[in-house]
């Protein structure tokens, strides 16, 4: 195993894009998380122990953002008003990307496909206060690009 020389990443370090069928929208997150998700089995032989296996299922995701324009409640107002005109609630061909700037050069983008988006909390607003907004992600898939 190498030891990296370069440092560990930090939050700074990289940016999000979500593209929906309108068009993209680039987000300045201030929290970023995702999480494979997994289903387990469990191979039982009669002659040994359990071998369990996680299969691959689906990615979640979340992040916050400080409101700097209407971009992110526009696009949850599209999915809404295509839900109620008759059309499909998850505004298919949604897809986030994740941009990483390496530690030692470089950049790493993974892509999450299939998604659908919740907008989590869309801020409270105080005097001298800045409106932080959460939106939670759910992709069928993530893969590297």
């Amino acid at each position: 195993m190498s030891v990296s020389t370069t440092g560990p990443s930090v939050g700074r370090d990289g940016s999000l894009r979500l593209q929906l069928p309108s068009g993209p929208i680039t987000l300045n997150y201030t929290s970023f998380e995702a999480q494979q998700q997994t289903h387990q089995v469990f191979s039982r032989p009669v002659n040994g122990n359990t071998i369990p296996i996680e299969l691959p299922d689906h990615w979640s995701a979340k992040f916050s953002i400080d409101r700097d324009s209407p971009a992110l409640e526009n696009a949850i107002a599209a999915i809404e008003a295509t839900y109620w005109a008759g059309g499909n609630a998850q505004l298919t061909g949604i897809t986030l990307y994740q941009f990483i700037n390496e530690p030692g050069g470089g950049t790493s983008t993974f892509q999450m496909d299939g998604c659908t988006i919740k907008l989590t909390n869309a801020g409270t607003y105080k005097q001298d206060d800045i409106v932080t907004q959460e939106l939670d992600v759910l992709a069928s898939t993530r893969k590297k690009v």
